[in-house]
């Protein structure tokens, strides 16, 4: 697949082709077809810009007929983003979430009789131990699951 420079990640695929966003692949190529014999750098040797015209209908093209590409693409194209799709695409692959410490079941409310005081720094170097629910617990290790739970 050709590599698009900075001026073709914010043109739409759909127009450089000449399609509807709901054509089929086999429309795709047939308007492909169509536009390439048009535009191709050598029937346009006059033409400085058949290449670049060229170059871009081959990008559409590639990302409009490959069913995950298109799906990328069309993700891209309704979010409004301001991110050019090259860009976003290149993000979208290199930053994963990790959600490792998610909880499934959903915390209970704290009431005002259920609060406990804050935490002072003398009992933080003590390590103090206090009962939770019949469990005798560290204050740090509390400090933690409610953290975890989103209740602090």
């Amino acid at each position: 697949m050709l590599e698009p420079d900075k001026e073709s990640s914010f043109i739409d695929y759909y127009k450089v082709i000449g399609c509807h966003p709901s054509s089929t692949p086999e429309q795709i190529n047939t308007e492909y077809k169509i536009r390439a014999l048009q535009c191709h750098p050598d029937k346009n040797r006059n033409n400085e810009d058949a290449t670049k015209t060229f170059a871009h209908l081959q990008i559409a093209k590639d990302v409009l007929t490959d069913p995950q590409e298109r799906k990328d693409y069309d993700l891209w194209r309704n979010s409004g983003l301001g991110l050019s799709y090259n860009k976003w695409k290149t993000m979208r692959n290199s930053m994963k979430m990790s959600m490792h410490w998610a909880s499934t079941v959903s915390p209970e409310r704290i009431t005002e009789s259920q609060a406990w005081e804050p935490v002072t720094f003398q009992d933080s170097v003590q390590r103090k131990v206090f009962s939770d629910n019949g469990t005798v617990t560290d204050v740090r290790e509390e400090m933690r699951r409610k953290f975890r739970n989103y209740e602090i």
